[in-house]
């Protein structure tokens, strides 16, 4: 088991605080002789990073507060902002994953369950969907796509090019990692 920090947009950390959000998928690098291979294992436990931030209540000058933009909103509390999810340490962690499993796929493969569990809202599909065209034709994978591509087409990763990718089911504890017991 090992332990290994994860990053997530507000959205996706509401997901997963609501319970909505049981899978992630992450892209697997081209490598000379493949693709890399997934750096997760079962049993490893993931520490989520958020954005974040600390507030300092009036009156109270040794008391620092973190609050996290997913849940707190945009609205900026009385401090310099809004820390990126990257810098944020193990400590202020509030989310911890527990990979059950893990799957190599081309992200096209998903499921419509699996979509779901990804978290992903539900959306109609297009009338003139075709399905040999690699395009979705069910509610969660087209919602799916919608958020892939959001996410990852400014990389070079989107939907169209149908990556290769690291699919993760974890269960969800809504506590920082530390306070579930020591790494073994």
């Amino acid at each position: 088991m090992t332990d290994r920090p994860i990053l997530f947009s507000d959205p996706m950390i509401r997901a997963l605080l609501h319970g909505r959000k049981t899978q992630t998928r992450r892209v697997l690098k081209p490598t000379l002789d493949g693709f890399q291979s997934p750096l997760y294992r079962r049993g490893d436990r993931l520490w989520v990073r958020e954005c974040f931030g600390f507030d300092t209540p009036s009156g109270l000058a040794g008391l620092i507060k973190v609050k996290f933009r997913a849940t707190n909103g945009l609205a900026v509390p009385p401090f310099s902002g809004w820390n990126p999810s990257i810098h944020m340490p193990r400590k202020h962690s509030r989310i911890t994953l527990t990979v059950t499993d893990v799957r190599v796929q081309r992200v096209q493969d998903i499921s419509e369950a699996d979509a779901e569990a990804e978290g992903a809202p539900a959306q109609e599909p297009a009338l003139d969907v075709a399905p040999e065209r690699g395009l979705p034709t069910t509610p969660y994978r087209v919602g799916f796509r919608s958020l892939w591509n959001s996410l990852n087409e400014g990389r070079g990763y989107g939907w169209g090019s149908n990556p290769m990718v690291c699919a993760l089911t974890f269960s969800v504890d809504h506590c920082n990692i530390d306070w579930m017991g020591a790494d073994t």
